[in-house]
């Protein structure tokens, strides 16, 4: 008798199908923030609104006119199109048309969890690749802000995608289109402008030729994308080169100014608050990484792009988003060099796991926009006013909801007495934060003849109070109207 044939084992699930893998992780992802986006539609600071009210501006004649320090290349090339495209197929409610101009930032940050994989699969294999893209898939930073209306989801796929290029075959050509793509990642945000000295340290071919080839061809494609899609898309919209970009300059080192409350932060701030941004238990791969043969992608991808935006007066999580899935790629391979050591293996197995629930920690984040403003917009637009006055508008959705007949004025946090007095006589609507609420804004409101109050809660935000004039009946779904103390 023949001795039985023993089986091969068979390989792990992940090593057989790691693309099918990330692509769950990707769609469940996205699923995720297709659920964030239509559950808490609000606004998170107004930064998210501008796109919004561009992309309406040029798609459907929204009223709005543009802060002249920001390039309008995305909004109205990636947003407008598809609100346009939606409202002439029908679909007129202008909340269902906000959310729907959400879906490109939640399909392209579906793209950056592939992006993350196949940059990961190339630099260290399906391992590492595939931990730190389920990893990049839970972090709330991905899931809150890539299911809202910001900008940098674009440049995390632009600056991923360029150093996915540069990590493959040399060629001058990927050196062009990496340069192109790091100025598209410009016309997000103009600080996003570092990681074209990140890709420039990244190059560290031996061949002093090869590398000064390929800086060259890198910077040309920077140079070129610059050129085109900052100066002159600011030429278009904004009526001279590099409008907006200038505008931006002086806000930021002239002015030193910013739209935001508090204005400035210390230079260590991203470091003060590095558990909101990195599971702490990566930390030590980042380290391990940098000590053993990654030092010059750490500091290419993570410490200088952190070193120049702690320079820079104005500091915001969000600003971060390039800055995390590399964070994450190279703190996972760190862990997995420890794992493959015995004596480090059940330290850097707990290290890994503990960092998905702390990659969580932020996602109530979401939750914090301002749905109850929306609403409150939403009922005052069903009651046609001529003329209503709110503490930050932006929160409301600006005209976005309100629609173009309105006269709008902003009162300001706390709302100001003095602006509501000379607000237009025909003032119908106040709407107030409502813990702002007290006996001399009541008062005010009296004299102006609004003697009834709206609120509206437990939907996401800050709880708002509207202070109007009667009206016959409130519409269904709507906050009721109570007599005013």
């Amino acid at each position: 008798m023949s001795k039985s044939r023993q089986l091969p084992p068979r390989a792990p699930v992940w090593r057989q199908y790691p693309l099918r893998i990330v692509g769950l992780l990707a769609v469940s992802s996205s699923i995720v923030r297709t659920a964030l986006a239509c559950r808490c539609y609000g606004f998170q600071t107004g930064d998210d609104l501008e796109i919004a009210e561009e992309a309406f501006r040029r798609a459907v004649g929204l009223v709005h006119t543009p802060w002249d320090v920001r390039s309008l290349l995305i909004p109205d090339l990636l947003v407008a199109p598809l609100v346009w495209l939606l409202h002439a197929a029908g679909m007129q409610d202008a909340l269902d048309l906000a959310i729907a101009a959400r879906a490109p930032f939640v399909a392209l940050s579906a793209a950056n969890i592939v992006l993350l994989f196949l940059l990961g699969r190339r630099w260290y294999g399906d391992a590492v690749a595939l931990l730190a893209s389920a990893l990049y898939a839970v972090h709330w930073i991905p899931l809150v802000y890539g299911s809202s209306l910001y900008p940098r989801t674009v440049a995390v796929t632009c600056i991923l995608a360029a150093v996915l290029l540069l990590s493959g075959t040399r060629s001058g050509g990927r050196a062009v289109v990496a340069g192109l793509l790091v100025a598209l990642a410009v016309t997000a945000r103009y600080s996003e402008a570092i990681y074209f000295l990140s890709l420039c340290l990244f190059l560290d071919d031996e061949d002093p030729r090869e590398r000064r080839r390929m800086l060259t061809a890198l910077t040309g494609g920077f140079v070129l994308g610059i050129a085109v899609l900052a100066g002159l898309y600011d030429r278009i919209t904004w009526g001279r080169w590099f409008g907006s970009l200038i505008a931006f300059a002086e806000l930021t080192f002239i002015r030193r100014d910013s739209s935001s409350i508090v204005v400035a932060q210390p230079a260590w701030w991203y470091l003060t608050n590095l558990p909101h941004w990195l599971p702490l238990t990566l930390l030590p791969g980042l380290v391990i990484s940098a000590r053993a043969t990654e030092w010059r992608r750490v500091l290419a991808f993570v410490v200088l792009p952190l070193l120049a935006l702690s320079a820079i007066f104005h500091k915001e999580l969000r600003y971060l988003q390039v800055v995390v899935p590399f964070a994450l790629l190279l703190g996972t391979h760190g862990l997995v060099i420890w794992w493959r050591r015995p004596e480090r293996r059940l330290l850097a197995v707990a290290l890994l796991a503990l960092a998905f629930p702390l990659a969580l920690t932020g996602i109530g984040d979401a939750a914090k926009r301002s749905t109850n403003a929306v609403n409150a917009a939403r009922w005052i637009a069903s009651q046609h006013p001529s003329a209503v006055a709110l503490s930050q508008a932006w929160a409301y959705g600006g005209r976005l909801f309100l629609g173009n007949d309105v006269a709008v004025t902003d009162v300001g946090v706390p709302p100001n007495l003095a602006l509501l007095q000379q607000s237009p006589p025909e003032l119908s609507v106040l709407g107030v934060y409502s813990s702002d609420v007290d006996d001399r804004l009541r008062t005010a409101c009296a004299a102006r003849g609004l003697s009834g109050t709206a609120t509206f809660r437990g939907r996401g935000g800050r709880s708002v109070t509207l202070f109007l004039r009667p009206f016959s009946a409130v519409p269904r779904g709507g906050a009721p109207i109570r007599a005013a103390r």
